[in-house]
């Protein structure tokens, strides 16, 4: 609160106006005025008058003015404390909306980065161990083919012995090439460049012209193929891939049967699904392997399949292949009383519905 009072002198046709003027912060209160001429000489009467009109004004006008700002100024505190809007304690202490806000997006940010890293981390886990069990994948059979050539080199041979040679080398590099096309078929598929077909395929069709070669490898190892249940079905799909699941999944039921074993394939559907089931009499798989028998280059029996020309990549391709054709694969097995594989590919029916 300010209080104070201000002179004024004015003059306007020949007459002298004084005035006193009373302000309380910035208001004015009282104006008191007095008029004359502009000829005459202010008596010493009349600066009686004005120091009476001054005191006058100071005793009576400054208490009410002083009594006026305190009333107004409790008023207006009054207001603000019982106000809807006062700020507590708590708000104070708290941090503004727009600041957990942006914490918060922080955090996001940091999260999401964070996962990046990770995502980046396994992948050159996977690539570095990707690259070390190739390597060691394609050392194997070139190791083989090497000693075979110094062998040959060395001594002179017959033509049988020459022709031992040659055959042996002519599986080496079968294998070889198997892996190569195994190793070009993983990484396309990681980047996307594998095309896949999309025709309509009879599995019941597509399952007996398999059999019909299936039945020629498996009897050279003394493994009986049979068809126990077959129904009508169709997919759409790629033929040529999927010949290659069954191809391989076959294959292992032959490799790890055991002397005068079977193979056992049906096909048969359920609900939106057609499911194909290739079960063995084999050595069966541990419990703690079945988890791991889809990975990359996964051996259950490192040197006993890596005899019998295994890639260690098949398993995966298969999962890889199905997967791609929306389906999914489940592995069922003991050991020593066999395994048992079930496709789950969706109906053509099933593909054309969902995607109208």
């Amino acid at each position: 609160m300010i209080i104070g009072l201000k002179l004024r002198f004015s003059l306007i046709y020949g007459t002298t106006i004084f005035a006193v003027v009373l302000m309380v912060t910035g208001l004015i209160i009282a104006v008191f005025t007095y008029h004359f001429s502009s000829l005459q000489i202010m008596t010493q009467d009349m600066m009686d008058y004005f120091r009476q009109t001054f005191i006058a004004v100071g005793l009576i006008f400054v208490p009410v003015g002083a009594f006026f700002s305190y009333t107004v100024g409790f008023f207006i505190s009054e207001q603000l404390h019982r106000s809807k809007y006062k700020i507590s304690p708590q708000a104070i202490e708290s941090p503004p909306l727009s600041t957990a806000i942006l914490e918060e997006e922080f955090q996001d940010k940091i999260s999401s980065i964070r996962s990046s890293v990770d995502k980046m981390h396994e992948a050159y886990e996977q690539i570095q161990h990707f690259s070390v069990s190739a390597s060691h994948e394609l050392r194997t059979p070139l190791t083989i083919i090497r000693g075979e050539i110094e062998l040959a080199l060395r001594h002179p041979k017959s033509t049988e012995q020459y022709q031992e040679i040659l055959g042996s080398l002519l599986e080496e590099v079968i294998r070889l090439s198997r892996i190569i096309d195994d190793l070009l078929l993983v990484a396309k598929s990681q980047i996307g460049q594998v095309n896949m077909e999309d025709h309509e395929i009879d599995l019941r069709a597509f399952i007996e012209e398999f059999a019909d070669e299936a039945e020629m490898f498996t009897t050279q190892s003394n493994v009986s193929f049979t068809i126990e249940r077959i129904e009508d079905a169709h997919i759409r799909g790629d033929a040529l891939r999927l010949r290659r699941v069954l191809l391989n999944l076959v294959d292992n039921a032959v490799k790890y049967n055991v002397e005068n074993g079977s193979v056992i394939v049906s096909l048969f559907t359920e609900e939106d699904d057609a499911i194909i089931s290739i079960r063995d009499t084999g050595i069966g798989i541990p419990k703690a392997e079945q988890a791991k028998v889809f990975e990359r280059f996964y051996r259950v029996d490192k040197e006993h399949s890596r005899s019998l020309g295994g890639t260690g990549l098949g398993l995966y391709i298969v999962r890889w292949i199905i997967e791609t054709h929306g389906g999914a694969i489940t592995l069922f097995s003991e050991e020593g009383k066999g395994s048992e594989f079930i496709i789950k590919l969706p109906l053509a029916e099933t593909v054309v519905r969902e995607s109208a």
